[in-house]
């Protein structure tokens, strides 16, 4: 699967690039005053070279090669729900639905929708067109390799997530817009949050801002920003909090908050509750913001937002633990591996309460138990997750 899906999207940012250059829409590189965040960019963000030689795929299946492996994706034979049938467009609600599954669907299944959407759109900018058509579609086609780029992660395939990440880049950059832009890097900066490359984070959050403006992703970017300046432990993380309070304040209520790339104020909580849990100089504030999103975020949070629940269950478990409470740690740490769906994310932080657990009460039967549980959570994580 890993190869599989790597190959087609390592195919389609080529496509996309022969397609989107001949309709002549293009946008300036990126740019960055910090030459090393300028290099940062270019590795974990910049799409691939196109491949050396043509291929001429038959009529059903589409090869590439990368990496000295040769793989096929085969075309779906049917036409994505959604999408208009002789338009030639794509939908923006259909963009707008699988963006909206994404906190509560598998990341396999949401995997396979997004490419199905995605190899329509790359089919439709390929034919007839007039230069305003191909980047309203560039722009859904960015939205929609952003989102495969976040499920393949969560699904433990980080190779495919990084191409999807570059083939977001990629659209923006020929579609000209600017927050598309942003979004591929505040993912970039998530990959490395969850990898422990806490510089790399802040670095490529701030990148981001530059292209964000006022919008759901300078507000996700700058959040990301304060994690990444949180786990170093530096004081910055209170005025990148700031920063993201600032623009959410300027941002209207987003007509569609399920959506993963729209930023609405519960969010902002739950991020909140993360961030202060990390820098560890206010315990009360930090609670007080992850048990609004366990408790008051509504009678069914869990159901629509489960990571969300669970990541602030692991920082209330943190705290607990921090202030002697380890009956109730263990209690919260258990629930928060009860949630059926799983970020990236959750296991780690898993792993680090149950590190923490450890150090702190060394020998207890209560922590030993929490770490049984995580095993046992790990266990029956579905095939490919992230742990």
């Amino acid at each position: 699967m890993t190869l599989r899906t790597l190959g087609w999207c390592t195919w389609q940012a080529c496509r996309v690039a022969v397609i989107a250059g001949a309709a002549r829409v293009t946008a300036p590189p990126a740019h960055s005053s910090h030459p090393q965040r300028l290099a940062l960019i270019e590795r974990e963000c910049q799409p691939q070279r196109a491949l050396r030689h043509r291929l001429r795929p038959g009529p059903q299946t589409v090869a590439c090669q990368t990496r000295g492996c040769r793989s096929v994706w085969y075309k779906p034979r049917h036409q994505p729900v959604g999408l208009a049938p002789r338009g030639g467009y794509l939908k923006q609600d259909a963009v707008d639905g699988l963006c909206g599954a994404y906190s509560r669907e598998d990341a396999g299944e949401l995997s396979s929708r997004a490419r199905s959407h995605l190899g329509y759109i790359t089919r439709l900018l390929e034919g007839p067109t007039t230069l305003a058509r191909p980047r309203g579609l560039l722009v859904r086609a960015g939205r929609l390799a952003a989102l495969l780029a976040c499920a393949r992660y969560d699904a433990g395939d980080r190779s495919a997530a990084r191409a999807a990440c570059r083939m977001a880049r990629q659209f923006a950059e020929q579609a000209g817009h600017g927050e598309q832009a942003a979004w591929s890097l505040e993912i970039a900066a998530w990959f490395a949050l969850v990898e422990g490359r806490y510089a790399d984070t802040a670095a490529l959050a701030e990148a981001g801002m530059e292209h964000a403006g006022i919008t759901s992703a300078g507000v996700q970017l700058a959040l990301q920003s304060a994690r990444g300046y949180a786990r170093m432990g530096d004081s910055r993380a209170q005025a990148a909090l700031r920063a993201g309070r600032a623009v959410l304040d300027r941002l209207p209520e987003p007509s569609q908050p399920g959506n993963h790339f729209a930023f609405d104020a519960a969010k902002f909580e739950f991020y909140v509750g993360t961030i202060l849990t990390w820098v560890g100089t206010d315990d009360a504030a930090a609670e007080e913001h992850a048990r609004y999103v366990v408790t008051s975020a509504g009678l069914d949070s869990a159901e629509h937002w489960p990571m969300r629940v669970a990541i602030s269950e692991l920082d209330l478990a943190v705290l607990a633990g921090r202030r002697g409470d380890l009956d109730e740690a263990v209690a919260l740490g258990t629930a928060a591996l009860g949630h059926r769906w799983r970020s990236a994310q959750l296991m780690p932080r898993a792993a680090e309460l149950a590190r923490d657990l450890e150090a702190r009460y060394p020998g207890d039967r209560l922590a030993g138990r929490f770490a049984e549980a995580l095993a046992g959570g790990r266990r029956v994580a579905r095939p490919g997750e992230a742990s």
